[in-house]
């Protein structure tokens, strides 16, 4: 059996959406959250040398949207209790970010990573790939991957080396791969221009969600991917 909660007299009635200690309540749970907030880019950004528009443009608005929807929730929880139990005084749980957990995974999960990742060379990895905006997603990958080599690469070695870059369709805008080569950034850089000559014209005639049928007439196929050629 369900026991159900009955209301005492004194709390039954229109539901209160506000009360004396509303003001107090908010101002307390935001700067609270200020407050972690701040640690916690100090811990990355002067700690652990974080990119500060990493912390503050993205890190910081999602944290932000994340705590908004949970007390959005959280809302929602708490009216549906009242309406169930017929009481005016029920209120929502504060959602919010904790201090210990916020020091804890600055300091043993997201900085610790973060050195990890720039000793390995992706620091300058990103770097290519942030420089190189002017050229085509497919090279400016490629500079990013020769950044990475240079600056210390895989300490296994090199050897083989791929690229796969997937659009809207069904197939994949560009599948390179080169195995068991000397310098196989160096080939899969050669790929990748050869691949703008022909691989580049002829995906425009494949079948995609649009167009299901794609083109088949060869001679249209031939002349697209000769005039790129020639240009």
């Amino acid at each position: 059996m369900t026991a159900a909660i009955a209301p005492s007299i004194d709390n039954r009635g229109s539901y209160k959406w506000a009360a004396a200690g509303d003001i107090n309540a908010f101002f307390g749970l935001m700067l609270d959250n200020v407050v972690n907030l701040a640690v916690l880019a100090g811990i990355l950004v002067f700690g652990f040398g974080f990119p500060s528009a990493l912390v503050y443009t993205r890190m910081f608005p999602g944290t932000a949207l994340g705590v908004m929807f949970g007390d959005i929730v959280y809302t929602v929880m708490a009216i549906r209790l009242a309406k169930r139990t017929g009481r005016n005084d029920v209120t929502a749980m504060p959602l919010g970010l904790d201090a210990p957990t916020s020091i804890g995974m600055a300091l043993l999960v997201l900085g610790p990573a973060f050195v990890s990742y720039k000793a390995a060379g992706l620091d300058e990895t990103a770097k290519a790939y942030v420089a190189n905006e002017n050229l085509h997603l497919a090279e400016r990958l490629i500079a990013a991957m020769q950044a990475g080599e240079t600056a210390g690469g895989d300490k296994r070695g090199k050897q083989s080396a791929a690229l796969l870059i997937h659009g809207e369709e069904e197939w994949p805008a560009l599948d390179l791969r080169v195995d068991d080569h000397a310098d196989p950034l160096a080939e899969l850089a050669r790929l990748e221009a050869v691949s703008r000559d022909v691989w580049a014209q002829f995906r425009n005639f494949l079948p995609t969600r649009k167009t299901p049928a794609g083109t088949t007439d060869r001679n249209i196929i031939d002349a697209a991917v000769k005039t790129a050629s020639r240009g």
